[in-house]
């Protein structure tokens, strides 16, 4: 227990509060729902247009069921996403930023496209898994003691690993990674900015100080 809660406080505030929403959620649904996500959370416009706003959130929360592939699921996520999230140490406004773009687009993509979009979660990982393998392009990577991959093709990977093992094409896994170049294309352009009340909330003492424990990595 002492070496999860290190590392729970080595992870990043925005980091903590995704993944730790994701986790109390399923473990509520498990033990009081029968291990069923509440439709109360599914993305749905009607309700979203009816004042039910935490759809919007909650849709981005659900990996699967409690079962013995969820952990290895949220490990995954958590790595990458707070991998990133450390890096945007010095501006972390960037890094909502870049959170907030890539949940918009998938909604508006989803949208405009007719499809269902109740789960978004496995659309969001996507999305950051494309943006981590173009971060740390050229880097290999050990893919649970089988295979090693170079980091930029780990999102295809997982395209292939869906269309093999589920028998459908991949669509979750696409749109999130053109989601993915849209943001790593606009970002390299410099025309995505923060906006003013971003900056001037994370240019606070308080998280500040949140961020500060990460500088040391990098500098």
């Amino acid at each position: 227990m002492s070496k999860v809660l290190e590392i729970w406080h080595k992870t990043p505030p925005i980091t903590q509060v995704y993944v730790g929403s994701s986790l109390m959620i399923t473990l509520l649904s498990f033990a009081l729902n029968g291990n069923k996500w509440p439709e109360l959370l599914h993305f749905d416009w009607p309700a979203v247009l009816t004042g039910q706003i935490w759809r919007l959130y909650s849709a981005f929360l659900f990996f699967g069921q409690l079962d013995m592939f969820y952990p290895l699921t949220m490990q995954f996520v958590w790595q990458h996403m707070s991998q990133l999230e450390k890096l945007n140490y010095n501006k972390p406004e960037d890094f909502l930023v870049m959170v907030l773009f890539g949940a918009g687009s998938l909604i508006g993509i989803y949208s405009l496209m007719g499809i269902s979009m109740k789960f978004l979660g496995h659309n969001l990982a996507t999305f950051l898994v494309y943006i981590w393998s173009r971060v740390f392009e050229g880097s290999d990577i050990n893919f649970m003691d089988i295979v090693t991959l170079k980091s930029e093709m780990l999102p295809w990977f997982f395209c292939i690993q869906t269309f093999v093992l589920e028998r459908e094409i991949p669509f979750a896994d696409l749109i999130g990674i053109v989601v993915g170049h849209l943001y790593y294309y606009l970002s390299s352009k410099g025309s995505l900015q923060s906006p003013a009340l971003f900056r001037r909330w994370f240019e606070s003492d308080y998280m500040r100080n949140k961020y500060a424990r990460f500088k040391n990595d990098f500098e």
